[in-house]
C-alpha cells in the first residue's frame, strides 16, 4: 500500500508491530494489522484485475480495429469492382453511341 510502511520493531512490554502511515507512527494490534494486510492484498488484487481488464479492452479494440479494417478493405474491394463495372457499361454505351452515329 502505498504511504505505509511496517517495522518490525516491538519491545517486552509491548509486542505488536509498529506501523507508518503518512508519516506518523502507531503500534498494531492483531486485528488492525489483520485489516492492514487485507487491504494491501485487496489492493494488489484489484490493480492486477484492472490492468488485466485494460489489456482485454486494448486486445478487443485491435480486434474491431482489424475487423473494421477488413471491412473497409472489403467495401474498398467492391467499390473498384463496382467503378470496373460501371466504366466497361461506359465504354459499351459509348460504342454503341459512336456506332449510332456512323450510320
Amino acid at each position: 500500500m502505498p504511504g505505509v510502511h511496517w517495522s518490525r520493531r516491538s519491545s517486552k512490554e509491548d509486542p505488536r508491530e509498529t506501523i507508518s502511515f503518512q508519516g506518523s507512527e502507531r503500534r498494531l494490534g492483531d486485528l488492525e494489522k489483520a485489516c492492514f494486510e487485507l487491504h494491501a492484498s485487496l489492493s494488489h488484487r484489484v490493480s492486477r484485475l484492472e490492468g488485466d481488464v485494460q489489456k482485454k479492452c486494448l486486445q478487443g479494440t485491435a480486434f474491431r480495429a482489424e475487423h473494421e479494417r477488413a471491412s473497409l478493405k472489403a467495401d474498398v474491394y467492391n467499390a473498384r469492382r463496382s467503378f470496373k463495372s460501371l466504366e466497361t457499361h461506359y465504354q459499351e454505351i459509348r460504342r454503341l453511341l459512336n456506332n449510332r452515329e456512323m450510320c
